[in-house]
């Protein structure tokens, strides 16, 4: 039986696609058809639905509140009517009550998206089944039962788009019946004062909408609009936000209404630096600053700084989205009207986003515990006193690129990966004093798997800090679950590595597949760190990914290097079949070539660095390849720290 999924807009789409992998799960004999998974690159897209909607026996009208008048579904639904005598068409309602639902809609069945409305339709279409004998109906209710959990999963996902922007599908039907309506009042014929107003709005915005029939890639409106689009964007996506605010020059809307919406949508892994003209200007902002710093990451700066370091990018500016999916939001400095220039250009994107990592970089973080006074002493100083990038605060490493769980399951399957922990753990046991307790720090755990490793060693304390959230819930349940019965205690702490300082001094710092997501400009600061935190007589140990020798001042140069490396990985684990690991290693070579998390070094740059640092260089040991030199590797270091 062929069952024709009828969509229009993104909610109805998504609910389509849940059905259409959905369905065949419970039922026998049946093929759901949904255009834009079935129709082959390259086929001409109205006649394949045709074709299938005269073939189809079942239709399924996915229905949302934003396309209850859409002119497409209300075509698919007559011809899927007329099709045969004896189809059985029906609506399926997210969010929409039947009633809600007016003619041709209503003439359907309507079935709500709840657990004993979606068990009668399918029951229905069990029974109408031909070509295969239907379930019985104890076998047909264990199977639906079986799997609802899943489309009920889909099902609540859906809520988390809620106010999602209608498709241009429906915004055009609804703006042609609001200019029809409008064109028919006679107060535009009896009032030349608002007919000219009502003109003029509709001239603006018509040369807006030409801006894009000649640029594609830009869309430009009237910069006090701004903050509402930007509402908009976040209440329908929870994207994600990197901006810079100069606070009461454009933007003066941060202390009302908007400001409080835009703090009430912005997820925690977004970044904002406000700019500030003066000590009395930035004070008198403080608890907006508070306010923010409490739900994402915020930064400070002195207009004069900024003005100074960043003297082209004097205005207000935003990257909105991730990596997939991003757009640009400036405003520019035109004469009246100003606007604000919506730009989907991948090159003009990435400027912005360089730019607004190094605003980022000497911008000061706003920690909800700081010191006001001592906050507005440093933002206001010549010089950034921070000494170190940012960290964000919630998922602010691997978490934000690659699938935590999907790590934590399949990167063991990593070559060389678990020869390398091995050897560590070696190291370890050989240099440790066995007549007492020792103290072993581990930075960088991620999801544990390096962790639960050092927990096995007797009669040690071990402290494992991570400062990427996602990783370290992950880490803390791992370790909860843990059966420890070797003497051995394990602290988990939400902490950054490159400044985190505990109390007392640890025999052994470790680190494993963690040191490359440090940025090279925060390497100095994390290895004082380390120096500060080992005994006399200490060891660091870090086992890590390097590239092969490649020219540091060449950005193609290092491209290549990352390409080649992770290119042997990948090759490797598509021979073990070890298909979710290829998806793992393509992603963090993603990371790398966009310098997004991922800052491979070579081994030459990091001995340099740790030789800067004063450590005292013992042995590296090269794990994998061995055969091949020009692809770099996986080495384990071994430092002692002579204070």
């Amino acid at each position: 039986m062929d069952i024709f999924l009828s969509w229009s807009g993104y909610r109805s789409k998504i609910l389509a696609q849940a059905l259409r992998d959905w369905l065949p799960l419970t039922l026998s004999g049946v093929t759901p058809w949904l255009s834009s998974y079935d129709i082959d690159k390259g086929g001409r897209w109205s006649s394949e639905v045709a074709k299938q909607l005269e073939k189809s026996s079942v239709g399924i009208i996915c229905l949302t509140p934003e396309n209850l008048d859409a002119a497409w579904i209300l075509f698919e639904a007559g011809a899927l009517s007329k099709a045969h005598s004896d189809s059985y068409v029906c609506t399926y309602l997210y969010e929409v009550k039947p009633n809600d639902l007016t003619a041709p809609l209503n003439i359907f069945q309507a079935t709500t998206a709840t657990r004993e409305d979606t068990r009668q339709l399918l029951s229905t279409i069990n029974n109408r089944l031909v070509t295969v004998t239907p379930h019985t109906s104890d076998a047909f209710n264990r199977i639906f039962e079986k799997w609802w959990p899943d489309l009920e999963a889909n099902l609540n996902k859906l809520k988390l788009l809620t106010d999602y922007p209608v498709d241009v599908e429906v915004g055009r039907a609804s703006l042609l019946r609001s200019l029809n309506r409008l064109c028919s009042y006679d107060i535009l014929h009896e009032n030349n004062y608002f007919r000219k107003l009502i003109t003029d709005v509709l001239l603006h915005y018509k040369l807006r909408l030409d801006d894009i029939a000649h640029h594609p890639a830009v869309f430009r409106l009237p910069h006090v609009l701004y903050p509402q689009c930007l509402i908009s964007l976040l209440r329908a996506f929870k994207a994600t936000v990197k901006a810079v605010a100069l606070v009461d020059r454009e933007e003066y809307f941060w202390r009302g209404k908007q400001g409080d919406e835009i703090l009430t949508y912005t997820p925690e892994e977004s970044t904002r630096v406000f700019v500030f003209r003066s000590v009395e200007h930035m004070r008198d902002n403080l608890s907006l600053l508070r306010k923010h710093s409490s739900k994402y990451n915020v930064g400070v700066l002195s207009y004069d700084n900024f003005s100074r370091q960043f003297p082209d990018y004097t205005y207000d500016f935003s990257v909105i989205g991730d990596i997939s999916t991003r757009l640009l939001a400036r405003y520019e400095d035109t004469e009246a009207p100003k606007l604000i220039r919506f730009s989907t250009d991948a090159k003009e994107i990435s400027e912005h986003e360089d730019v607004l990592g190094n605003m980022i970089n000497a911008a000061i973080p706003v920690d909800s515990s700081a010191d006001d006074e001592k906050l507005l002493k440093w933002t206001f100083a010549k010089t950034n006193l921070s000494g170190l990038t940012w960290t964000e605060k919630r998922q602010v490493e691997m978490s934000a690129y690659i699938p935590i769980h999907d790590y934590d399951l399949h990167e063991e399957a990593h070559a060389y990966y678990v020869d390398m922990m091995q050897l560590m753990i070696s190291i370890i046991e050989k240099n440790r004093n066995s007549d007492r307790k020792i103290r072993i720090l581990e930075l960088g755990s991620g999801t544990g798997i390096f962790t639960k490793r050092l927990a096995e060693i007797k009669n040690a304390e071990l402290v494992a800090v991570e400062i990427d959230w996602a990783c370290y819930k992950a880490l803390e349940h791992k370790m909860e679950s843990l059966v420890n019965n070797n003497s051995t205690t394990v602290t988990c702490l939400n902490k950054d590595s490159r400044i985190y300082n505990p109390d007392g001094e640890f025999d052994f710092i470790c680190s494993s597949f963690a040191d490359h997501h440090i940025k090279p400009y925060d390497k100095k600061q994390y290895f004082e760190n380390i120096k500060n935190n080992l005994v006399n007589g200490g060891m660091f140990i870090t086992g890590d990914e390097f590239l092969p020798i490649y020219d540091y001042q060449d950005v193609e140069s290092r491209r290549a290097a990352l390409k080649a490396y992770h290119g042997h990985i990948i090759e490797i684990a598509k021979q073990a079949n070890e298909l979710e690991l290829v998806k793992l290693e393509e992603a963090a070579l993603k990371s790398g070539l966009e310098e997004r998390g991922d800052f491979k070094l070579s081994c030459q740059e990091y001995e340099t660095m740790l030789n800067n640092a004063g450590f005292k260089y013992i042995d590296s040991i090269k794990i994998g390849p061995l055969d091949r030199e020009d692809l770099g590797g996986v080495f384990v270091y071994q430092m002692r720290l002579q204070k």
